[in-house]
């Protein structure tokens, strides 16, 4: 196996396993809808980093982390959302709800809360603008 590759896949495993607000939303998830509800979370999350990989290769993400104030945005955004799903959750009654005749809108719900966890995360911003470009050839 080529040295870089096997770097990067190492590197990889442990910056996502470093919990963090999109990790947890899927074991709330996981713990409150089950493995299907595990799943349009994970399809939310991932659609926003292909989205995240297309903004670095279009160098939107070099802008964002040249500029502290997009950069601020973002995180702005990013602890707005997480202060709003907090408080849902809080307000909720607590109780495992299984998914019932209107499961499409909670399957899309869950996609839409991970999609915009993961689009508003900063880490996702650092990973694929610092992070995975040093292991591309140009």
């Amino acid at each position: 196996m080529d040295h870089m590759l096997l770097t990067f896949a190492v590197l990889s495993l442990v910056v996502i396993l470093t919990p963090g607000p999109t990790v947890l939303l899927a074991l709330s998830n996981g713990s409150r809808t089950g493995l299907t509800g595990v799943a349009y979370g994970i399809a939310g999350a991932a659609l926003s980093d292909a989205l995240l990989i297309t903004v670095a290769g279009l160098g939107l993400g070099a802008l964002l982390a040249t500029s502290a104030t997009l950069f601020t945005a973002v995180k702005g955004i990013g602890v707005a959302y997480l202060l709003w799903v907090g408080v849902q959750m809080l307000r909720s009654s607590g109780h495992i709800q299984p998914l019932t005749e209107t499961a499409p809108r909670k399957h899309l719900t869950l996609f839409m809360k991970s999609f915009l966890v993961a689009a508003t995360n900063p880490k996702g911003y650092l990973f694929f603008t610092a992070f995975l470009p040093q292991f591309l050839a140009p």
